[in-house]
């Protein structure tokens, strides 16, 4: 069995020249891709125990960010406070 050596030039150079069936190939995937996560969105959608999960999800998100915000205003009264006590 004969060894041959691979030049990598010439690998990248073979593999550019077939751009244009890469990107096509690409776009095919992505829109494949696309396709199926909507379809399985779609599924989900329908499914009334995965939409009160969603909006179960939702309402802590939205409760943890408005703590956060409150929190946040706390902490910016107390320093003003404090900031006008040492003047």
């Amino acid at each position: 069995m004969q060894e041959t050596e691979i030049n990598l030039s010439d690998v990248l150079f073979a593999a550019l020249r077939k751009w244009r069936k890469i990107i096509v190939f690409a776009i095919i995937c992505a829109v494949a891709a696309g396709v199926v996560a909507g379809a399985v969105r779609a599924v989900q959608m329908n499914d009334p125990a995965k939409v009160e999960l969603w909006k179960t999800e939702y309402e802590v998100a939205y409760g943890s960010y408005w703590a956060g915000i409150q929190d946040l205003d706390r902490q910016i009264s107390e320093n003003e406070r404090l900031a006008s006590q040492a003047e």
